[in-house]
């Protein structure tokens, strides 16, 4: 009896040392030795790569530059394009140049103004590295256009003029800007009103009237002054008439022109 069960624990210890010794034996083989086939699959993979080239699009869009403002060619627009972007004269604030200007301090500038009130600050402005204002725009009326009082910095430019001659970044519609000849001017707008040289001789004068709905109480000017090297500074205003834009007195066409 005892021989059969030494036998048997021989036969047991046989079978397990092979059942360990197997799989041992061939995993290497398996994972370090791979197949021609498994190879040319891993050599081609990079093709195949779609997500990377599609997650480095967005990068690339972003860097892009950004374009340039669109200004219109037509002068009845009331545009106008200073740093970069574009303005529209009626629509603009005080606050939406985003200048600084010499003789304006916060106070004058969170001033109330009433319903329908013209004031004349002159404001100059001034460069300001901090904040890229730039030199050479000077607003000479602003009208707060609402039935409620208003800070100045909140109401719209009616009136500004421009020294071209500092190298500003102004332009009017149709892209007429420091330098232009009178001639450009008239390609670009027509006959002017009036066209004549200036009073010491010394350069040229135009000067063009803009029409608001046809209505003669309400002009809108435009005074171009040009020098030996071309348009040197530019006027740029509504002849406002309170009668007429006073809301209290409008007849509901004229009321639509500021709503």
């Amino acid at each position: 009896m005892k021989r059969i069960l030494s036998l048997l624990t021989a036969a047991a210890l046989g079978c397990a040392l092979t059942a360990c010794s197997g799989p041992a034996s061939s995993a290497p083989v398996s994972s370090v030795t791979p197949s021609s086939d498994s190879a040319v699959a891993s050599a081609s993979q990079p093709e195949q790569s779609a997500p990377a080239s599609s997650a480095s699009a967005p990068d690339s869009a972003a860097s892009a530059p950004a374009q340039p403002a669109e200004l219109s060619s037509d002068l009845a627009s009331l545009q106008f394009r200073c740093n970069g972007r574009v303005y529209t004269l009626l629509e603009t604030t005080v606050n939406d140049l985003g200048l600084t200007y010499s003789n304006a301090g916060a106070e004058e500038l969170t001033a109330p103004v009433e319903p329908w009130q013209l004031e004349y600050p002159s404001y100059y402005s001034e460069a300001n590295a901090e904040n890229g204002s730039v030199a050479g725009v000077c607003i000479n009326e602003t009208l707060n256009a609402s039935d409620a009082p208003l800070p100045m910095g909140d109401c719209v430019v009616t009136s500004l003029v421009v020294d071209l001659t500092g190298g500003i970044d102004f332009a009017l519609p149709g892209g007429i800007t420091c330098g232009s000849t009178p001639e450009q001017v008239e390609e670009a707008y027509g006959p002017a009103i009036r066209n004549e040289p200036t009073a010491d001789g010394s350069g040229s004068f135009m000067q063009y009237y803009l029409m608001d709905n046809g209505n003669a109480d309400s002009l809108v000017v435009v005074d171009l002054e040009f020098d030996e090297n071309g348009l040197s500074s530019v006027n740029y205003y509504q002849n406002i008439q309170l009668d007429y834009w006073n809301p209290f007195t409008m007849e509901s066409w004229q009321l639509s022109v500021v709503q």
